[in-house]
């Protein structure tokens, strides 16, 4: 029998599902197809956490807290220990590239060479964050997600600011979407499931009964803050990437993000 912070748990999920649902059904992801993988997502997450406070992780033991069928635990159980998301979750120098081109406001088109110690380029911004990677080789993955263009003729790389613009149809937005969602919910679901321990920023302002004139205001005025803010903190967060370049503890990662969102109040 279920108790009532589990049915919270539960309802709490399902209010989340929502919109994710209304996605699959415009990508035309059928139930059938979600509950299979979703086989594959309870073993896994299930088998994680078995892991971490150390119980035993036999088919019973996993079909038990699964609810799936031991048969489907068999089969599925090598299928989970080699899952992998899509992208890893981590920066990368490409990433950490553009981050650092932003932060230091350089203009959008930089040589990608410079020959003298004083003028920036590209090679120089990719070597002030990785000397295991080659220029060459982080231009070409820019390249090919679009976030940059290059000049072969003039030997320039472009910033595509377009490529920062909502596209559901790119492999860097849809990156996006996984790291910033699913962060967001770690963190929540770290803050509603420790007691005592170190909880996440994790704040909201929220405003009703407004115009839609108020609500485009707002909507300027938070991106406007965000810009702000993006600035400050590449440039904090790109000095520490440079210190701890030069130790051997680099294990972590960190995400801050902002977000805003705005929709006709519905009658209840």
């Amino acid at each position: 029998m279920k108790t009532q912070q589990s049915m919270l748990v539960l309802d709490s999920v399902l209010t989340i599902l929502e919109p994710l649902v209304l996605l699959l059904l415009r990508h035309g992801v059928s139930y059938v197809e979600l509950a299979e993988q979703l086989k594959v997502i309870f073993l896994t997450q299930a088998m994680h956490e078995s892991a971490r406070i150390g119980a035993k992780q036999t088919d019973s033991a996993l079909s038990l807290v699964t609810g799936l069928q031991r048969r489907d635990v068999q089969q599925l159980r090598e299928h989970a220990k080699q899952a992998t998301r899509p992208q890893q979750l981590h920066s990368t120098t490409p990433a950490e590239t553009v981050g650092r081109w932003l932060a230091e406001q350089y203009p959008d088109e930089i040589p990608y060479s410079c020959g003298d110690d004083f003028g920036i380029s590209f090679e120089k911004i990719v070597n002030s964050i990785s000397k295991d990677k080659h220029p060459r080789a982080v231009l070409d993955e820019l390249l090919r997600i679009k976030v940059v263009e290059f000049d072969e003729k003039m030997q320039y790389v472009i910033l595509s600011r377009k490529a920062f613009l909502p596209d559901e149809q790119s492999e860097a937005i849809q990156y996006l979407f996984r790291r910033t969602l699913t962060d967001h919910l770690a963190a929540s679901i770290h803050n509603i499931s420790t007691d005592g321990d170190l909880k996440f920023l994790e704040q909201g302002v929220f405003a009703n009964g407004l115009t839609a004139q108020s609500i485009a205001m707002l909507h300027t005025y938070s991106r406007k803050q965000w810009e702000n803010m993006m600035q400050d903190f590449l440039k904090f967060a790109g000095s520490l990437c440079m210190i701890d370049n030069d130790t051997q503890a680099q294990t972590e990662r960190f995400t801050v993000g902002m977000y805003a969102y705005s929709e006709v109040e519905r009658k209840s």
